[in-house]
């Protein structure tokens, strides 16, 4: 019910909301660096502020909205194409983006098996072992 949700909501602490929102802040700090670093990557001469712009939109509007390898590309393009960046520029901006946040997360899984796999064996019910040899695998695989 509404007034269990209220309930809830009012035991929390206000410092974790802090820390749950300066995390949130370091977020997208992070997001905006791989279109930094696509940018320079694609030899785009673009201001920071439009590089920001576009970076912090997209995220925002491809993770609240869904289908982020249509919204993504859409917003940076309408954007990027402002300052005449080339469609060829944006698709390889794009594809950058990509990769190096599936590499992140690829990392971040293999950390997760490897110093979790403590934890993990006992949600699931199965040997640390897996997760440990699944992370080294991955990890071995993609680096």
């Amino acid at each position: 019910s509404l007034k269990e949700v209220y309930a809830s909501a009012t035991l929390i602490k206000s410092s974790s909301i802090f820390v749950a929102v300066l995390f949130a802040i370091l977020s997208y700090i992070c997001l905006i660096g791989y279109d930094f670093i696509a940018t320079s990557q694609a030899n785009v001469r673009a201001s920071y502020s439009l590089v920001t712009l576009a970076a912090f939109s997209s995220y925002c509007i491809c993770f609240n909205l869904g289908f982020p390898v249509v919204t993504g590309p859409e917003i940076r393009y309408w954007l990027y194409s402002r300052e005449n960046v080339s469609p060829k520029q944006i698709v390889y901006i794009t594809t950058i983006i990509s990769i190096t946040f599936l590499l992140g997360l690829v990392v971040l899984g293999c950390i997760g098996l490897i110093f979790g796999a403590n934890d993990l064996s006992r949600l699931f019910n199965y040997s640390k072992y897996l997760n440990l040899l699944l992370g080294i695998l991955i990890r071995s695989f993609i680096f």
